[in-house]
């Protein structure tokens, strides 16, 4: 029944993970990649009015920076760390470390543009490492002192 319910509602979209006191290190602080962390707080008006947005990049950058919520009132040790001061409060974290903050509601633009200065260097990578692989099961390879790919004779053409 799943493919009825995407042709009527469309695809799944892939939610914020949610971040606790528990699991802060593990998917925070030891994550090989990019992060962004929505602190929030419950009651609090611009927290409610960024929610969507939130839920927005997790889909929208799915594979690419994981996106994470954490209510700061349940896990006041994490929003202690993090130097939270005020709700909502965006962080960037790359590979362990803060890169970026923002605090207050923001428009959905202004985090892209967050994610994209702080991150570019991830995305660069990634598409160079997935641009090898379609090569490689493509039958290109690089030739020494060429700048464009070459197919081999009786390669693969897609």
């Amino acid at each position: 029944m799943g493919w009825l319910k995407k042709i009527f509602f469309g695809a799944e979209k892939t939610m914020p993970t949610s971040i606790t006191d528990a699991n802060f290190h593990q998917e925070v602080l030891s994550h090989r990649g990019p992060v962004l962390i929505d602190v929030w707080g419950p009651g609090c008006q611009p927290c409610d009015k960024l929610a969507p947005t939130i839920v927005e990049l997790a889909d929208q950058y799915a594979g690419k920076v994981k996106v994470c919520e954490l209510n700061a009132s349940e896990n006041p040790k994490s929003a202690s760390r993090m130097g939270v001061r005020g709700t909502p409060t965006i962080v960037a974290y790359r590979y362990g470390k803060e890169v970026g903050r923002a605090v207050g509601w923001k428009p959905k633009s202004y985090f892209e543009q967050m994610i994209d200065t702080h991150f570019a260097v991830d995305f660069q990578q990634a598409s160079q490492g997935v641009s090898a692989a379609v090569e490689a099961e493509a039958g290109l390879e690089q030739p020494k002192g060429a700048g464009k790919p070459k197919a081999e004779k009786g390669g693969k053409k897609k």
